[in-house]
């Protein structure tokens, strides 16, 4: 006996990434967003697209790779991050997303959970105008998805990313971007912190006459540790049935052996009190931001 399928992916039909409006509509169970979307400059963008109704239903990293717009040079006014992402409907969890170019993270977010008759889908997007120094060379990159895709977790994931580079004009300046990019994490991916003795380290050389450098970060909690915010003393854990290791997480940055900021840790879903529509900090986690350095 044979099956036939047309088009099929991991057992399902290919779907494909539903585009819906960026602001929020009323009555629509799909997730939003209460922040405002990226405020553009009137010139007319380029698009470069990194992955196109891309299939997320396996646990690997899907290699992208990025051209600089031959039609618009730089120096751009703003280059934006467009994303967008369907899940169809089923049964799967919320799934940490991050894209890196350059071994430079340029977006760290959440998908959407799914129901059974409910098929979500989001647009997202970021101001990655301080990344413009890796966008003006040819980059290799990862769309990171990790997903458990099976017959009992049965929800798809489909996701489209594109770049929009905005000319810069005499009525829209060249941004103020930095020169340089420095990633520190790792090699197109992140870096699994997973003890209080675990640290990302990097010997970085700098120029000598720069006049100000900005580490971004970004933390998260996974797996055993997602919800850490409901963590109690080791000592009662067992009896509370619970987690361990006390309710306080932080990220210590320290430059050359000092301590230079400490960065929160973003808390993932809550299991035990709803179904998250996106994580908690979605579809777009903001990276703290700390200068360092400010001196000649």
């Amino acid at each position: 006996m044979a099956t036939a399928c047309v088009t099929c992916v991991h057992g399902i039909a290919a779907a494909q990434v539903a585009t819906v409006s960026p602001t929020p509509v009323v009555g629509s169970s799909n997730p939003a967003t209460a922040e405002p979307q990226v405020k553009r400059p009137a010139t007319k963008p380029c698009t470069v697209t990194l992955f196109n109704n891309e299939v997320f239903n396996d646990h690997s990293a899907h290699p992208m790779t990025f051209t600089p717009p031959a039609g618009c040079k730089g120096p751009w006014a703003k280059v934006v991050l467009n994303l967008d992402f369907t899940v169809t409907a089923g049964r799967q969890y919320d799934r940490t997303a991050s894209l890196y170019l350059g071994n430079a993270n340029i977006f760290y977010g959440t998908t959407a959970e799914p129901r059974s008759t409910l098929s979500p889908s989001w647009h997202g997007e970021r101001d990655v105008t301080d990344l413009s120094a890796i966008f003006q060379t040819a980059q290799t990159g990862n769309a990171i998805i990790y997903n458990i895709y099976n017959s009992q977790y049965n929800g798809g994931i489909y996701g489209t990313a594109t770049l929009q580079f905005y000319p810069a004009d005499f009525r829209n300046l060249p941004a103020d971007a930095p020169d340089m990019v420095v990633p520190v994490s790792g090699v197109n991916s992140q870096y699994e912190l997973d003890t209080t003795s675990s640290a990302v380290t990097a010997t970085v050389n700098l120029p000598r006459n720069l006049t100000k450098a900005y580490l971004y970060v970004i933390a998260q909690s996974q797996l055993g540790d997602e919800s850490w915010y409901l963590s109690v003393p080791n000592d009662v854990a067992g009896e509370l049935e619970t987690f361990g290791g006390a309710a306080f997480r932080e990220t210590e940055v320290s430059i050359d052996g000092m301590p230079a900021g400490v960065a929160p840790v973003s808390r993932g879903s809550t299991p035990a009190a709803s179904i998250p529509t996106c994580g908690t900090r979605s579809p777009a986690s903001k990276p703290s931001t700390s200068s360092p350095t400010a001196s000649t």
